[in-house]
């Protein structure tokens, strides 16, 4: 009797513990579009699927096979139109902060982020942005400032951050420096293979890499820049590594083509971030325990599809939700409307294999 007592208590304590916990999510790709709102993605659908004489429908859409779709909030701690340092920390942390503030909370305490989160549980880091890598979005992961224009403090705080890969821009940021000292040595020193040229970058087999292949806010990138990135990345962080990785990339040229409301090249943005998020679901799809993730962390220029074609109704950010796309383990627990803040929280839940309610 008391050995089928015992047995039954162990039965119990399974069930209990299988409804505790979630599959652990071993590496995940979270990719954010600067400025990327609901309309930008119906721009990309008509263009791509409204046959003309001119060309043929083409196929459905990369976001369109994702398999959650969510709604997000996006408001800042002191404002309903978030700024994107702001806005990338809530996305990063968790955590509501002030406008221009990033990575800590509006009194000054601060906040740990995500991928900080991911390196606590042995994984390899990356960001991969089209952006200087000291901009608000890619600072929010890594950094802790009162300003995001306290650019050389930040740049000095990746040194310290041991992120694996990074991929961006901004190599004056570390060689050009008020003090006169580069950060180049004391990147070597930590094991980073360090590139200016993005060929060499994708032909490296280093295990850390800094690849900054242009120097200042250039919109003209190497071809193909983000997709082969992303590519490069998810090889880099492979690597003889049975703990997965964590993975940040943006597309970080959304918002100023919001900001300029220059339609043909937001048209080509949006085409890029696609093409980058078959890439992600690609990679699942071969890497069981992959989860990934498209938000933004707010919508730029206030796009707008009518009969006259595409209208632009301001040239700063807005308050409307953006839409959010989830792929691979996990991602049923997306599909919803939620706050910035949640979207962090529940990436690391799964990444601990720990209960989400739904």
């Amino acid at each position: 009797m008391k050995k089928q007592i015992t047995l039954l208590c162990l039965a119990v304590l399974l069930v209990l513990s299988g409804c505790c916990s979630t599959p652990k999510v071993k590496n995940v790709i979270y990719i954010i579009g600067d400025g990327m709102g609901h309309a930008d993605l119906s721009l990309l659908v008509r263009e791509q699927q409204s046959p003309s004489d001119q060309k043929p429908a083409v196929k459905t859409a990369s976001f369109e096979k994702a398999q959650a779709v969510g709604l997000v909030k996006t408001y800042s701690a002191n404002a309903e139109i978030t700024d994107s340092a702001a806005g990338g920390t809530a996305l990063s942390t968790g955590k509501k902060t002030n406008n221009d503030m990033v990575g800590l909370s509006p009194g000054g305490d601060t906040l740990t982020s995500v991928l900080v989160e991911a390196q606590k549980l042995g994984k390899k880091t990356g960001i991969v942005v089209s952006c200087y890598f000291i901009d608000a979005t890619p600072a929010a992961f890594f950094a802790h400032a009162p300003s995001r224009k306290d650019v050389w403090e930040i740049s000095r705080q990746f040194v310290d951050s041991d992120i694996d890969l990074l991929f961006g821009g901004g190599m004056d940021v570390l060689t050009t420096r008020p003090d006169s000292v580069s950060l180049i040595p004391a990147l070597e020193e930590k094991g980073y293979a360090v590139y200016s040229d993005w060929s060499e970058a994708l032909k490296s087999d280093a295990f850390k890499i800094v690849a900054l292949p242009k120097s200042g806010y250039v919109y003209e990138r190497p071809e193909n820049y983000l997709p082969d990135g992303l590519i490069k990345a998810t090889e880099v962080l492979s690597k003889e590594n049975d703990k997965g990785f964590f993975l940040m990339v943006e597309s970080s040229f959304i918002d100023g083509y919001g900001h300029r409301n220059q339609r043909d090249s937001l048209y080509e943005e949006m085409v890029d971030i696609d093409r980058t998020f078959q890439i992600a679901m690609d990679f699942a799809d071969t890497h069981p325990g992959t989860l990934v993730i498209m938000t933004a962390d707010h919508e730029t220029g206030g796009v707008t599809l009518t009969y006259n074609g595409i209208e632009f109704s301001t040239k700063g950010h807005t308050a409307t939700m953006v839409p959010l796309f989830a792929y691979g383990q996990g991602a049923e627990y997306f599909g919803k409307v939620m706050d910035n803040t949640e979207v962090p929280k529940i990436i690391e839940r799964l990444m601990r294999g720990q209960r989400i309610e739904q």
